[in-house]
Order: structure tokens, then C-alpha cells, then sequence
């Protein structure tokens, strides 16, 4: 991950079509190697999590801010709900100014929100890739890069199709009517039921941190994910989102020793 960085960084500086997220394509983004840019940024984001639970045990925060920059890169809007989601739980939650910093943010909202026809105009300026889609689609189809048209596909198939029992399991051909949402797939794929059944297994072997803070990132980290698609039914990313919670497991286990044998 941390070659490949450089080589996002290199594709970046010499636009090398080959280490693009989307080759041929006008529109903004890096991955390096990656044929998936999805896996790619979720990957960096997920370093994300696991450097600034180094950092809580006292580490240095530059990896953070470096992967940060670098998820960035890929051109994915998923990236960017990474910083307020940090910016929560560091200023607004753990630090003793809490009070002051949630006071800033809930400015910055409010700013952002004033101002976000012009904020959109700049982006479309910048990123003319998506000023097409706005024309055609509307400004939803560019916010969820089309999975709204997605969710209308197979609401009507849903209403034609559907009988009872398909809402307690499901019933759907998931290659052909996905949405790219997750909560929204795994009700399709799976019904009320096993959509239950999926989340308290996600709840029993994902949320495992004893630390609240790292807890709360998880989860964002883990909804940020559901947001994006393609995340619950990916078994190679979640395994190596259950591996790297174990490792921040197995690390707060270390100094929960440590601290015992000190005392």
C-alpha cells in the first residue's frame, strides 16, 4: 500500500495514464496498481484507521495526514467524509476544547450549505467530467454518482416482482439490480431477515475495540464503506478489515498488560 502510494503520487505529478483510477476517462483520479479503484480508496481508508489508532498509543499523526492526501488522490468523493469524521472524533469528542471545535463545525456546516451552489459550480469547473451527468441526470445522479437511478431501477422491480416472502429473505439478481448501496443490497439480497442477521454478526465481530474513540471510527469507517457498495459482499476487503482490527485488538491488549505489570 505504501509502494502503491508513491506510484498514485507519480501518476498524479506525470499523468501516467496506467495508474489511473479511471483510464481513457477525463475524470479525475489515481489508484497506482489497483484495477479496483473502489478496493483502493476503501484500503487507504481503512490506513486511515489503523495509523490514527497508532496515534492515540502515541505515534506520530504525519501517516494519517499522508494517507489522507492520498485517498484523496483517487478521485473518489468517499474520501472526503473521511475529514469530518476524523475532525468529529479528534476535536469534537476527545479534545478538551470539544465544546469550542463542535461550535466551528456546526459553522462550517452551516457555510457550506449557504454556499453550496457555489461550492458545486467550482467542483464542476474543476472536474468537468461530472457537468455532463448534472445536465443529463441531475444533481442527486452526481452526489450519488447515479445510484439514485439505481434505487428507482429496482424499486419498480421490486413493486412488480415481489411478494411477501421475498421482503423476510429477499430475491433479487444482485449482478443485474444492484443499487451500490449497501444497507439497501443486503434488504434486497437477503430480506428483513438476513439483513439482521448480517448486522449482528458485523456487530459481534467487528465492533471489538474497547476504545470508544477507535469504536466510533470503526463504525463511521464501516458506514463510509456501506455508503460506497460493494463493501459487504467484497470477503477479501472484510477480511482484511476484521485482520486489522484484530491487530488494533492485539495492540490494546499489549498496553492493558503493560499498565498491570507497571502498577
Amino acid at each position: 500500500m505504501i509502494i502503491n502510494s508513491f506510484l498514485i503520487i507519480i501518476g498524479l505529478i506525470f499523468d501516467v495514464n496506467i495508474f489511473s483510477s479511471f483510464p481513457g476517462s477525463s475524470r479525475f483520479g489515481y489508484s497506482g496498481l489497483f484495477t479496483k479503484s473502489g478496493e483502493s480508496v476503501l484500503l487507504y481508508l481503512l490506513l486511515i484507521v489503523y495509523f490514527y489508532a497508532k496515534f492515540l498509543k502515541g505515534k506520530s499523526i504525519l501517516p494519517v495526514i499522508y494517507f489522507i492526501l492520498i485517498a484523496i488522490l483517487s478521485g473518489k468523493k468517499i474520501a472526503l467524509l473521511i475529514i469530518p469524521l476524523l475532525f468529529t472524533i479528534h476535536f469534537c469528542l476527545r479534545s478538551k476544547y470539544k465544546v469550542y471545535f463542535s461550535i466551528i463545525g456546526l459553522f462550517i456546516i452551516s457555510i457550506i450549505i449557504f454556499f453550496k451552489r457555489a461550492i458545486l459550480d467550482f467542483l464542476f469547473n474543476s472536474f468537468p467530467f461530472w457537468e455532463k451527468i448534472l445536465i443529463e441526470k441531475g444533481i442527486w445522479a452526481v452526489i450519488t454518482s447515479t445510484r439514485n437511478l439505481n434505487l428507482l431501477k429496482t424499486q419498480t422491480f421490486v413493486e412488480n416482482n415481489w411478494s411477501f416472502v421475498n421482503y423476510i429473505f429477499g430475491g433479487v439478481d444482485y449482478n443485474n439490480s444492484k443499487i451500490e448501496i449497501d444497507p439497501l443490497d443486503l434488504f434486497m439480497f437477503f430480506g428483513f431477515v438476513g439483513g439482521i442477521f448480517y448486522l449482528l454478526f458485523l456487530t459481534k465481530n467487528f465492533l471489538i475495540l474497547e476504545n470508544k474513540y477507535l469504536k466510533i471510527l470503526i463504525i463511521g469507517f464501516l458506514v463510509l464503506g456501506m455508503l460506497y457498495g460493494a463493501f459487504l459482499f467484497n470477503i477479501i476487503l472484510m477480511s482484511i478489515v476484521f485482520l486489522v482490527i484484530l491487530n488494533i485488538q492485539s495492540e490494546e491488549e499489549k498496553v492493558k498488560n503493560r499498565v498491570k505489570t507497571e502498577s
